[in-house]
């Protein structure tokens, strides 16, 4: 059921790489072919540890755009549930605790 969405779109397209961080399905079509990903730390430590942090601190590298907060408090979940059911693009829906 996971994957279901993913292999239609496969279906249309003819096929292709099925890339995920949990183990493919066992019945992939046979135009599909599946394997997992993980991170690599010869890669993710000098990206996240030597550039993104300091980036982040100086305002090189900025998140943006800032999150919506939705209120502060357990009380807020459902409002932030609601506008998220809505429909939001472009934002992170935050409630602060």
């Amino acid at each position: 059921e996971t994957y279901a969405h993913d292999l239609a779109i496969f279906a249309k397209l003819g096929g292709g790489h099925l890339a995920s961080v949990h183990p493919p399905p066992p019945d992939l079509p046979a135009n599909v072919t599946g394997g997992m990903i993980f991170a690599v730390n010869d890669i993710a430590t000098p990206v996240w540890k030597e550039y993104v942090t300091p980036a982040l601190k100086s305002g090189k590298l900025q998140c943006l755009p800032p999150p919506t907060v939705v209120g502060k408090g357990l009380e807020h979940i459902n409002e932030a549930l609601k506008k998220c059911k809505a429909g939001v693009s472009a934002t992170k829906l935050v409630v602060e605790l």
